[in-house]
């Protein structure tokens, strides 16, 4: 064990040792899991292909550890552009609040390169950037048109407000009902509240009350706060 100890720390610390870079990964493989990351960033970063998704993830956190969000950036990165979805996602939620523009750029060189399931990745980092051009919302388009219970509530709420596309009360009830009834909670809550306020439709506060109904039923905070101020105002009429 002594004599293995040091063969990591003269390999980690004179990287011109005469060490092959298979031996380097299997030492920062071994480093890495003792939870010696100092040690394992060390010898992967002298030594770990660009192929090597696994290897370039795990070079994505050690390099988060110490502050380096550029190198974090580039490795999650490129581990994503080889097919580790658990860096994608990893990448995409540190950066999607901080650089949405950074997750934005990863998700539409995926997309470009034939992977589909990418778009969602696109479409949210695009939100996050408050960029709503012909780009989201041909996006959103596709998608609903496709079934998507998101993208239909996204553009529901692009029509309802008028963002990046002309303000149409009818195409926002009408996607937003297909995402309702597809299970979506808050868009269950929002059709109630159109059918409750008049807006979009016609008012009718029973048919509100069913969907605030259903959208706490699915776990909507607002459907469930909805359906008690209509129970309460109800039982005090």
């Amino acid at each position: 064990m002594k004599l293995f100890r040091r063969i990591i720390i003269a390999a980690s610390r004179w990287p011109g040792l005469l060490l092959n870079d298979r031996i380097r990964r299997f030492l920062g493989d071994c480093s890495f899991e003792k939870g010696e990351y100092n040690t394992a960033l060390l010898l992967y970063s002298c030594a770990v292909r660009i192929d090597d998704s696994i290897r370039q993830e795990r070079l994505g956190t050690l390099y988060e550890m110490v502050g380096e969000e550029d190198q974090m950036a580039y490795h999650l990165m490129t581990a994503a552009r080889f097919g580790n979805r658990d860096a994608l996602e990893y990448f995409a939620t540190y950066f999607i609040g901080k650089a949405p523009e950074k997750v934005a750029e990863l998700a539409r060189e995926l997309v470009q390169a034939g992977d589909i399931s990418a778009e969602s990745l696109l479409i949210g980092s695009l939100e996050a950037m408050n960029r709503y051009d012909d780009e989201l919302i041909g996006l959103l388009l596709k998608g609903a048109e496709q079934g998507d219970a998101l993208a239909q509530f996204d553009l529901g709420c692009c029509y309802l407000d008028g963002k990046g596309v002309p303000q149409d009360h009818a195409r926002a009830y009408l996607w937003t009902l297909l995402a309702a009834m597809q299970g979506h909670p808050t868009a269950q809550n929002n059709i109630g509240y159109m059918y409750e306020t008049g807006i979009c439709v016609e008012q009718d506060r029973e048919r509100a009350a069913r969907w605030y109904l259903r959208a706490a039923s699915n776990g909507s905070v607002l459907g469930r706060k909805n359906i008690l101020e209509y129970l309460s105002v109800t039982c005090s009429e």
